[in-house]
């Protein structure tokens, strides 16, 4: 769903940049704990993503589920703050599929 979004850029993601036409506006970046306003990542500059409208949709029902919403962030902890980076991590110890069958 996020393709083309840096990690720093899916945490500084906030609803208010969910353009319900299918863009993103990529407007802060969430990294090591700070919030940069303006700085989408490492290029520091703000810019927007079309993603289409099903992708918005597919947030809109994503919202739906929330319980609660406290700081706005797209992807927030239960503490209202964007998620840490290893929520983003994938385990690339093994190259196997799970699942498969390997020998």
């Amino acid at each position: 769903c996020f393709v083309g979004l840096r990690p720093a850029e899916m945490r500084g993601l906030k609803w208010e940049d969910v353009d319900p036409i299918g863009v993103l506006h990529l407007r802060r970046s969430a990294w090591r704990g700070h919030i940069s306003e303006g700085d989408s990542g490492k290029k520091r500059h703000v810019r927007d993503i079309p993603v289409g409208v099903e992708v918005v949709q597919l947030l809109e029902r994503y919202k739906e589920t929330l319980p609660l919403i406290v700081s706005g962030h797209v992807l927030e902890n239960s503490a209202g703050k964007p998620m840490r980076r290893g929520f983003f991590t994938v385990d690339r110890s093994t190259r196997r599929m799970p699942g498969r069958y390997s020998p």
